[in-house]
């Protein structure tokens, strides 16, 4: 089934990757759509805290890379790493609902930022901006869709030649 997708405010990062795989992406003129990627955050213990205390994390010697150290460059790596692998997904299922190739979403699609909606339409990343919002798109989406072919055209107007002889 078809499926439109309307946003307004931020669609962004998730959200952005599920409506990714509809039909159609609609936008209000002021959404911000992107931020395409895959980010973590970490804290590292720079100082005792108020108490004096220090964290200290101990792991098995089978586990080096369960908790690496963020202020080295050695732990970054390690979890960009694992971050790369999480993004390759997320772009490439993007590109799948937008049907472009991962490329041009590497490209074309912010490179992590964000864009307006025009932009994001001249992008290929949404397919229209609304001005009339939500309301304008439903009421587009509620008119009644035009026959696929002339047999489902004929048949149509046939049934409603029938009908109106019978009332």
């Amino acid at each position: 089934k078809p499926v439109t997708v309307f946003a307004s405010g931020l669609c962004c990062s998730a959200a952005y990757h599920i409506c990714s795989q509809a039909t159609e992406i609609v936008a209000d003129p002021f959404a911000l759509i992107g931020s395409i990627g895959v980010m973590m955050s970490g804290s590292v213990q720079e100082a005792p805290d108020s108490n004096g205390d220090r964290a200290v994390h101990v792991v098995s010697s089978n586990a080096p890379d369960k908790r690496v150290d963020l202020s080295t460059d050695e732990g970054q790596a390690k979890v960009r790493e694992m971050i790369d692998g999480i993004e390759e997904v997320f772009l490439s299922d993007v590109a799948r609902g937008r049907k472009v190739p991962v490329s041009t979403v590497k490209r074309d699609f912010g490179r992590g930022g964000t864009k307006s909606a025009r932009q994001a339409k001249e992008a290929g990343m949404i397919d229209r901006v609304e001005a009339g919002g939500l309301a304008a798109v439903l009421q587009r989406l509620s008119k009644p869709a035009r026959s696929a072919t002339p047999r489902r055209a004929a048949a149509a107007n046939e049934l409603a030649q029938i009908r109106a002889k019978s009332l």
